[in-house]
Formats: C-alpha cells, sequence, structure tokens
C-alpha cells in the first residue's frame, strides 16, 4: 500500500530473489552448528558444545535482523571475503556508501549481541524495561533534485535508498535520516537534526566553501561541546556538533 512508483516494484523484486539466492549459493561458507560441533575435540564437553552451538544461533539471527541492504554487505565482506571494491562494484555503490553500510552493520551486531548475551534471571528482574532507539529523523523539502544536490554533493551523504523523485535514505551511524518531498509549512523549519563530526571546524570549512550559510560558525557551548549551526537548501536549520563533548 505504500508504493508510490509501480516502476519501481521490478527492480526491487529482483533484488529480493538475487539476495535469496545469493544466500542459497553462500551456504558452504556459513558457519553452521553441524560444522561447530565437528571441528570440536571428540572429548569436548557436550555443555561447552551446547553454549558454542547456541552463540552460533545467535550470530546468525543477528546477521539474519540486519536491515537487507546491510545484510548483504556485511555478507558479502566477512562471510564471502570480497573485498569492498568488489562489493561496491557488484552493487553499484561507492566505496563510502560500502564502509558506511558496514560500519553501521557493526554497530548494530554489536548491540544486538550484548542484548542477547547480557541476560538476567527473571527472579531478578521483575520488570524488564522497554528499550528504545530513534529509526529516523525526517527533513522535509520542496525539491528533491535541489535537496539531493545539497544532501549528496554538497555535504556528502550517500543514500541507502531514494525512489529518484520524492525521498531519499541516509545512515548516518545513528539514527536513518530520511529526506522527502513536502509542500506544507514543514518545509524550512528548525529541524532539530545534529550531526556529529570529529572535525567540526574543518567540516565547517568545507561546507562554508560550498556556499552553505551557517546561523553562527562553532561555537564553545555553556555545556561543553562546539556547535555550528546551518541552513539546506531549503531553509532547514541543522545542527553540527563537535567530537569532543564524548
Amino acid at each position: 500500500p505504500q508504493l508510490r512508483d509501480t516502476k519501481a516494484f521490478p527492480s526491487w523484486f529482483r533484488r529480493v530473489v538475487w539476495t535469496q539466492c545469493h544466500l542459497l549459493t553462500r551456504g558452504d561458507r556459513l558457519v553452521t552448528t553441524e560444522r561447530v560441533t565437528e571441528r570440536a575435540d571428540d572429548g569436548a564437553n557436550p555443555h561447552a558444545l551446547a553454549e558454542r552451538a547456541e552463540l552460533v544461533n545467535q550470530v546468525k539471527r543477528a546477521v539474519d535482523a540486519l536491515p537487507e541492504h546491510e545484510r548483504d554487505t556485511a555478507t558479502r565482506f566477512y562471510l564471502d571475503g570480497q573485498s569492498q571494491r568488489e562489493i561496491a562494484a557488484a552493487l553499484g555503490l561507492t566505496h563510502s556508501a560500502v564502509s558506511t553500510r558496514l560500519h553501521s552493520a557493526r554497530r548494530r551486531l554489536k548491540r544486538r549481541m550484548i542484548g542477547m548475551t547480557n541476560t538476567t534471571p527473571a527472579t531478578e528482574t521483575p520488570a524488564t524495561p522497554i528499550q528504545y532507539a530513534v529509526a529516523y529523523a525526517r527533513v522535509f523539502v520542496s525539491d528533491y533534485a535541489r535537496a539531493r544536490a545539497f544532501y549528496v554533493d554538497t555535504m556528502g551523504l550517500q543514500p541507502v535508498h531514494e525512489d529518484g523523485k520524492a525521498w531519499m535514505l541516509f545512515d548516518t551511524d545513528g539514527a536513518n535520516l530520511l529526506v522527502e518531498t513536502s509542500r506544507t509549512q514543514e518545509v524550512g523549519r528548525v529541524a532539530g537534526i545534529s550531526f556529529k563530526v570529529a572535525d567540526i571546524h574543518g567540516v565547517h570549512k568545507t561546507l562554508a566553501s560550498r556556499g552553505v550559510r551557517f546561523e553562527f560558525p562553532p561555537t564553545k557551548q555553556f555545556w561543553g561541546g562546539i556547535r555550528a549551526d546551518f541552513y539546506d537548501a531549503d531553509g532547514n536549520l541543522l545542527t553540527l556538533v563537535g567530537d569532543d563533548i564524548y
């Protein structure tokens, strides 16, 4: 029901089929429970074998739970032994986009595996708190092509998904950034989105040289960090935050 462009369906479906075929053809290279058992010493403790098998299953479940684009990229790199350059050529991505996907996949896997292993008996914790993570941050723009030129060409972000006319999705090593077109009052406002960067002064200099308009340059804040606010092509106010606050 959310499909906006019927012409996009065939390419999406081909991608799903290709991914499933790829999962089947690489099966002999997967570390399965059976292979772990075969490699274990004959005198291995059966409890240790069971724990090892469960760990393998946990890893597999964590990989399977990755978003499709990250799962495919991580599988190619870690299980199939492809280089980032080979992955970029096969998927039609830039080297930077592949690196970003791998970084995000590692982060998600680490978080998921920690959640799997850090368990406590029910008797010790009467109620398990719900864990929330921000999934998406949205910015509304009036012109797709102009917005793409700003976020991709000027800022240097690489979209992981886009429909080519109305929206694009970026993985920013945190919440995913969704930039989408809108003709309402949502365009040109304080977006409330901060981009964490390692060298805020260098990024400020680079963006300013590309014509980006800043509300104010990198400025020390009362809470100890460094911040600089800037505008995108539609007047949405965004923020840079220096890495030193962490």
